[in-house]
């Protein structure tokens, strides 16, 4: 469990902790900044038509503190592959730490 401040900044530092480094681009376009992000892209498996498929959605931890109100439409460019900001982003229960799910872009 992320205790505090520090706890969290350990985390998040692309040197030595568990971040990536990614181009945030709001609603998608322009020159953008670079953040840290935690990214988990777990296999999930939906089932469309009685075929059960396998969902490419990722999600990503981001710091309140590096992108203040993401939004559906922005971008994260992460290793080379754009993905796109779906739906409504949640903070967590200290309201530090964002929880985004994205898919990657076509």
């Amino acid at each position: 469990m992320v205790e505090d401040a520090e706890d969290i900044a350990a985390f998040f530092d692309v040197e030595d902790g568990f971040a990536r480094s990614a181009l945030y681009r709001p609603g998608g376009v322009g020159d953008g900044f670079v953040i840290p992000v935690l990214p988990s892209r777990p296999d999930r498996t939906a089932t469309l038509f009685g075929q059960e498929t396998l969902s490419d959605t990722g999600a990503f931890l981001i710091r309140v503190s590096d992108a203040a109100a993401p939004a559906a439409g922005d971008t994260l460019e992460v290793d080379g592959t754009v993905f796109t900001i779906q739906g409504e982003p949640a903070r967590d229960e200290e309201q530090a730490v964002w929880r985004i799910k994205a898919y990657p872009a076509p």
